[in-house]
């Protein structure tokens, strides 16, 4: 999957997968050497796969998290309750193909600052007619890649003297 550009070979990686499905990206980043994956879900029906998956993989509990949790909810919520102690180092997201939210999604990540910093690979998956912007208040965009009809988004967070010389041109 075109997703896993984003997950590189690291062994302190924290890895946040929304819209986690079967856990497939969190899975795939935990094979790459990740530390550790957060995955949010909120179909019982694929938290029931993940779990399964997690224990067919033999991945411990402390390795793979699972928030059985609205993506919005959770979103807003920050990281509060989650066993982690920095923002993340990369976030997978594949939101649901059909709903069209990837726009919605990043605007309530964008305010959700607890969960990622400068160093944040944010990847994002949506088709590629579905709004997206170039930008979300802190988050820029920093390369896209086209594969049929989706595309794959992918944001950082900019600098502090980046936002200020951004904003002195308005």
């Amino acid at each position: 999957d075109a997703a896993h550009a984003g997950a590189t070979d690291a062994d302190e990686v924290v890895v946040l997968d929304l819209f986690s499905g079967t856990g497939n990206l969190a899975f795939e980043a935990l094979s790459r050497g990740a530390k550790h994956v957060v995955c949010v879900e909120k179909s019982k029906r694929s938290i029931e796969i993940i779990k399964k998956n997690r224990s067919g993989l033999e991945v411990s509990n402390s390795q793979c998290q699972i928030v059985q949790k609205d993506v919005f909810v959770f979103l807003k919520a920050g990281t509060k309750n989650l066993e982690i102690e920095k923002p993340f180092d990369i976030i997978l997201i594949d939101p649901p193909f059909t709903e069209k939210i990837a726009h919605k999604v990043m605007e309530t990540l964008a305010q959700s600052p607890s969960l990622f910093d400068i160093h944040t690979v944010i990847a994002i998956e949506s088709s590629r007619r579905e709004r997206l912007d170039k930008e979300y208040l802190q988050l820029s965009l920093t390369d896209q890649r086209e594969f049929g009809d989706k595309k794959l988004s992918f944001f950082k967070k900019r600098e502090s003297h980046e936002k200020d010389s951004l904003s002195g041109e308005l």
